[in-house]
């Protein structure tokens, strides 16, 4: 392609010797048209003859011109190697089909030396071996690639085609994206070389990635012109196309995408599924927590454990409230001592025949989860494992004496009264007499005893009607 100031004509030299520091103008037009300054000659050496330049567009460069010694000016003009016979006019008389008859480069003289004769001609002429000598062959010549850069792509509009098919396989929308949106080169999974075709345009390959387009919610397709919603529809890889081809055209160097030269991802309707839950599988432990309590229901020490039972009748998996796959499954009935407490620290030999399980209080059943719908393995965890509450069959003194559950408080024994003999108590014992006034005393007396050693060992009136 000529550059602007070997394309424009010079303003018109001084009188005089006009060229004698100057060349004459040496655009374009003052080489086309000059007839004979082009012979040619056909493959076999025959259909000889000279052509002119027939226009600018044939010229690929000019050269700068040069200053001869005796007088006047030499300029080179190059020919594109590109021309056809067709284009450089050649009758087709005399070198037929010319559009399908190519320049030899490699055993061609493209330049033509022209000149003038002296400083004060402005006429450029060639004659003899100045001029360009062609050979023509009907073997097209290959022709340098022209360059490709994706990422000048990336940012062009609707390069990415996708079409939606309902549940009947009947298309319902078809349209377009920029890759530019969808991840740019970051989705680019292959990209291939130029490729001339028959026409001597050029091709390449581009080939996306799967996860280029997966869903419709990506594209801005209108959700009223859909049957179902954007959800309901999911890409049909094998159905999809990922590799568009980009291509120029004409003799252009600007690569372009359209039509079914985009790739295109395929969606089809596929009706909402009832959720699979995984099959059961969990890692064996279960975290348990326990109470001991005293008969009358305090609480006297309570801790965690771990266990790795069998579970007992698992039920079907069921999705909790969160999200998460659970089932439910029953523990086995355990002792203290078949759970591992120990007895020692609350002074208690054998805490199996101190303590039975509270059942009413007790949680043997369990509750295993999922980590989400995609989870695979069930756990337990926290308060969703059971719960093992033990009371003591009989009230227990915890600093080392036994009390019977059904004592009443007259049956009270004052622990601080050192025990003494019957001999010893027997001066002391109650007056026998059948007289009403005398039983009367002696029954008042007892009572008035009976209160004072019930508030020595604490016990309240309260306690006392309640026994």
């Amino acid at each position: 392609m000529l550059t602007a100031a070997e394309s424009a004509t010079p303003a018109p030299q001084a009188a005089g010797d006009p060229y004698a520091t100057e060349a004459p103008a040496h655009g374009a037009s003052a080489f086309v048209g000059k007839y004979g300054t082009v012979s040619y000659y056909y493959d076999d050496g025959t259909s000889t003859g000279s052509v002119a330049i027939p226009k600018a567009d044939a010229i690929k460069s000019i050269g700068e011109p040069v200053h001869k010694a005796n007088g006047g000016w030499t300029v080179t003009v190059t020919l594109k190697s590109d021309l056809t016979a067709a284009q450089l006019n050649v009758p087709s008389w005399n070198v037929s089909d010319g559009a399908n008859k190519y320049i030899d480069a490699g055993n061609s003289k493209l330049t033509i030396e022209f000149s003038t004769d002296s400083d004060t001609d402005s006429s450029w002429s060639c004659s003899g071996p100045a001029r360009a000598s062609i050979k023509f062959t009907a073997e097209k010549p290959a022709q340098p690639a022209v360059a490709f850069d994706m990422s000048e792509q990336v940012n062009k509009a609707n390069n990415v085609a996708y079409v939606v098919y309902d549940e009947n396989g009947n298309r319902e929308y078809a349209g377009s994206a920029s890759l530019v949106s969808l991840g740019g080169m970051g989705k680019v999974e292959k990209e291939g070389d130029p490729e001339q075709q028959v026409d001597g345009t050029w091709a390449v390959d581009v080939t996306l990635a799967e996860d280029t387009l997966t869903s419709l919610d990506q594209t801005d397709v209108p959700a009223y012109l859909l049957k179902h919603d954007k959800g309901d529809y999911v890409l049909d890889l094998a159905s999809s196309d990922l590799t568009g081809t980009y291509r120029t055209t004409g003799s252009g160097t600007t690569y372009t995408i359209t039509g079914t030269d985009r790739p295109t991802f395929v969606f089809r309707y596929k009706a909402p599924q009832e959720p699979q839950a995984p099959a059961f599988t969990y890692d064996g432990t279960v975290p348990v927590r326990y109470e001991l309590r005293n008969a009358d229901g305090t609480l006297i020490t309570s801790g965690t454990t771990t266990r790795h039972d069998e579970l007992a009748s698992v039920s079907d998996p069921y999705l909790d409230e969160e999200g998460n796959w659970a089932v439910d499954a029953w523990m086995p009935t355990l002792t203290p001592a078949g759970l591992g407490i120990d007895g020692s620290t609350l002074g208690v030999d054998d805490l199996d025949a101190a303590f039975a399980l509270d059942e009413d209080a007790s949680k043997t059943a369990v509750t295993l989860r999922t980590d989400g719908q995609d989870g695979t393995v069930y756990r337990c965890e926290g308060e969703d494992g059971p719960l093992y509450v033990y009371t003591a069959k009989s009230q227990l003194d915890l600093s080392g004496e036994q009390k019977p559950t059904d004592e009443k408080p007259g049956d009270v024994q004052d622990t601080k009264t050192d025990e003494k003999d019957e001999s010893a108590d027997e001066g002391k014992a109650l007056p026998r007499t059948s007289d009403p006034s005398s039983l009367q005393s002696v029954a008042t007396a007892a009572l008035s005893g009976m209160s004072a050693l019930l508030a020595a060992l604490g016990v309240s009136s309260r306690r006392r009607r309640n026994g």
